[in-house]
C-alpha cells in the first residue's frame, strides 16, 4: 500500500495531494525529454541541455521563459529541480512520498537514496579579523536584568567576499528579561504571522546574538501567501561547500557569513 499514492482525494477534493514534485519523460522529435514541476514552478529540459523554467501559477500557457532572467529565490528552485531530475533519472527519488525500489519505509532516506548522514566536522578557515570592537555587558535595573550588545564576533571569522554585503557590522541591542522569571500560564507563540521569528532566542557571551532562523540567501517568500519559510534550515555539519545551496563552517566553528543577517547565526559560545 506504500509504493503508490492514490488519487481519490483529488477527485474528492477532500484534501490536497502531498507530492513535492511531479515528473515525466518523453520522446519528442526524436529526442529524449523531461519535465518536472512543483505547485508553482515547471522545468522542461531535453538530452542536448536546452532548458525552459515557467512560472505556471502565473503562466499557465508557458509564455515567459525565464531561463534567462531569474530571481535568486528561482535560481535556488531551478537548481533544487535539475538536483531532483538527476536523481529520478538515474535512482529511486526519496521525495516522492512512496515506498519503491529497495526502500524499506517511505523515502528511505538510510537504504537506497544518496543522503549523507555522516559528521563533516571540517572547517575552511578563517580570512577576516574583528576591526571593531565586540561590546557584551550586563546590568541589573531593579527586577530587570540587561543584556547590551552589538551583536559583533570577538574572534576571527569569514565571510562572503563576492558580496557587498559580507562583510559583519555592528548592531545594537540591549535586551530586558526579568530576574526571577516565572511560568506565566499562557502560551507565547515563537513566530509571527508570516511565520518569521518574533523574538530571538538568546545571546552569547560573545556578544552574539542566536537567531532562530535560517541564513540568507536561504530565505523565500511564497509570492502567493506573503510567507516565508524560516522554518527550513540547513545541518552544516551535512552541507559542506561553497556553493550557493551549501554552507560551511569557518575556523570559529560558525556559518560563513552570506550577509549581514547571517550574523546572528555566527555563534561561538565562550
Amino acid at each position: 500500500e506504500y509504493n503508490s499514492m492514490s488519487l481519490k482525494p483529488l477527485l474528492s477534493c477532500a484534501q490536497d495531494l502531498n507530492r513535492e514534485y511531479i515528473y515525466s519523460d518523453a520522446i519528442i522529435a526524436n529526442m529524449q525529454t523531461w519535465a518536472i514541476r512543483n505547485q508553482e514552478y515547471k522545468l522542461i529540459e531535453d538530452e542536448l541541455g536546452n532548458q525552459e523554467f515557467y512560472n505556471v501559477a502565473n503562466d499557465i500557457n508557458e509564455v515567459n521563459n525565464l531561463i534567462n532572467n531569474l530571481s535568486n529565490a528561482e535560481s535556488a528552485i531551478l537548481a533544487d529541480m535539475e538536483m531532483e531530475v538527476t536523481i529520478i533519472r538515474n535512482d529511486w527519488s526519496c521525495r516522492d512520498g512512496i515506498q519503491n525500489g529497495n526502500e524499506t519505509t517511505i523515502d528511505d532516506y538510510d537504504n537506497t537514496c544518496s543522503a549523507d548522514d555522516s559528521l563533516n566536522t571540517s572547517n575552511i578557515g578563517c580570512c577576516a579579523s574583528p576591526d571593531e570592537p565586540n561590546v557584551f555587558y550586563e546590568y541589573s535595573e531593579g527586577d530587570i536584568r540587561n543584556i547590551y550588545t552589538n551583536d559583533f564576533p570577538n574572534h576571527d571569522y569569514c565571510f562572503n567576499a563576492n558580496s557587498p554585503d559580507g562583510i559583519p557590522t555592528q548592531t545594537y541591542y540591549n535586551f530586558g528579561i526579568d530576574r526571577s522569571p516565572s511560568i506565566s500560564g499562557q502560551i507565547t507563540k515563537v513566530i509571527n504571522n508570516n511565520n518569521r521569528p518574533a523574538r530571538y532566542f538568546g545571546v552569547a557571551t560573545n556578544g552574539v546574538i542566536f537567531a532562530p532562523a535560517p541564513a540568507s540567501p536561504f530565505i523565500f517568500e511564497n509570492q502567493n501567501t506573503g510567507e516565508f519559510n524560516w522554518d527550513w534550515v540547513f545541518e552544516p555539519t551535512n552541507n559542506q561547500g561553497s556553493g550557493q545551496d551549501l554552507v560551511s563552517l569557518d575556523c570559529a566553528s560558525n556559518f560563513i557569513l552570506t550577509s549581514t543577517s547571517t550574523l546572528s547565526l555566527m555563534v561561538k559560545i565562550t
